[in-house]
């Protein structure tokens, strides 16, 4: 005698013999349905059981927002009450970790790497986001939704012109100076000689202003009453001086006494 498939003996005789006084030697045989212990819970991860008998399966999925790693996704309840195979793994979604070089002067921050964090970036002072998204999350997929993100310096555009004057500059961007040098003849008023391309894309300095100087003449004039002695008209030379002698002013006694004084001598 036998169990049915699906079923173990609990008790009783599995060999009988009918003895002559028309009984049975031994026990009447029991048998159970065998059963397999319940399935046990994975982190990260669902089942679906109906039955826990013999040829009975367990199914397992993971959950929104993780993987399935290793292991058995369907198990089977075996004879010997043990469910086939090996128990799945999963792993929460994670995206990759953001990698920057400094040199792209990105700065970012986020709140974590798993399915649903965000990341935030901004340019360092006098850059700007060119390229890729201020923000972006991670999504299902394990990506992020964004691309990397590039920032590049401000522009200032041109630097202002100077009459009479040249400017020699190393760029446009963000740091970049505009130097100026005045014209021969002219001569330069103000602390700085040089602008600097700001933060703000804007040129910062102060003004630069090439006056006129070389062949600039100068007349002199006296009061009424008064005659002038030396040079009327002076002339602003090139080395930045001015031609001839200053001028002064005379009564018509002072001078006549002057020329009295130089015929004595």
């Amino acid at each position: 005698m036998q169990c049915l498939p699906g079923y173990h003996r609990v008790r009783g005789s599995l060999l009988r013999t009918c003895l002559g006084e028309g009984a049975w030697s031994g026990t009447p045989l029991e048998c159970q349905e065998t059963v397999c212990r319940a399935p046990t819970d994975v982190v990260g991860g669902e089942l679906s059981v109906r039955s826990l008998t013999v040829g009975s399966t367990v199914t397992y999925r993971p959950k929104q927002t993780y993987r399935h790693v290793r292991g058995d996704l369907i198990r089977t309840c075996r004879e010997d009450e043990l469910w086939s195979g090996e128990l799945p793994v999963f792993k929460e979604i994670t995206c990759p970790a953001i990698r920057i070089g400094e040199e792209s002067k990105v700065q970012f921050y986020t709140d974590g790497v798993v399915v649903g964090s965000t990341v935030s970036f901004s340019c360092a002072p006098g850059y700007n986001l060119t390229a890729g998204d201020a923000t972006c999350a991670c999504e299902i997929t394990g990506n992020w939704s964004c691309g990397t993100p590039t920032c590049t310096r401000v522009n200032c555009g041109e630097p202002p012109v100077v009459d009479n004057g040249k400017r020699e500059m190393t760029g446009t961007r963000y740091m970049d100076r505009a130097t100026y040098t005045c014209d021969t003849g002219y001569y330069r008023e103000g602390a700085d000689s040089h602008f600097v391309c700001s933060k703000r894309a804007v040129w910062e300095g102060e003004d630069v202003v090439c006056e006129v100087t070389y062949k600039s003449r100068v007349v002199y004039t006296c009061l009424e009453g008064l005659s002038l002695v030396g040079d009327r008209e002076r002339t602003c030379e090139a080395n930045g001086t001015w031609s001839g002698e200053p001028p002064t002013c005379h009564s018509e006694l002072d001078i006549q006494a002057q020329q009295m004084t130089t015929r004595r001598a």
